[in-house]
């Protein structure tokens, strides 16, 4: 995000998404595999955040202001990409069997989106 850039979000950015973190997905892989675990299993983190949250919270860790436009012609089947990578629809799946079979928790999503930005993003995107 480039300070001031208005960011263009598909609908109204209040649908509700879990995320995860590269590092947890190879973990609950690699134990699935080494425990030769079968069957499916959702991974994903226990939060749900708006888009329209998320954005803002991102931009907060950054230092800046979030500035949303809300454009309702670019959602659903018309979502356009390059403009913004999620569609305006709720992904919220459950993932207590995972968390079971393995034993194991994610990370919160705001303190770990700060924790990286400070540790990894911070000084390399000025």
């Amino acid at each position: 995000m480039v300070k001031d850039e208005i960011i263009k979000m598909p609908g109204n950015g209040a649908c509700l998404n879990q995320f995860v973190f590269a590092n947890e997905v190879a973990s609950c892989l690699y134990h699935l595999g080494k425990n030769k675990i079968s069957g499916a299993y959702n991974c994903a983190g226990d939060e749900y955040i708006s888009l329209h949250n998320l954005v803002t919270q991102m931009a907060s860790i950054c230092g800046h202001e979030a500035h949303i436009e809300f454009d309702m012609s670019h959602d659903g089947s018309d979502l356009d990409e390059s403009l913004f990578p999620f569609s305006n629809e709720n992904f919220i799946i459950d993932n207590t069997l995972i968390k079971k079979t393995l034993g194991i928790s994610f990370d919160k999503l705001l303190p770990r989106l700060k924790r990286d930005w400070e540790n990894y993003y911070k000084d390399n995107l000025k």
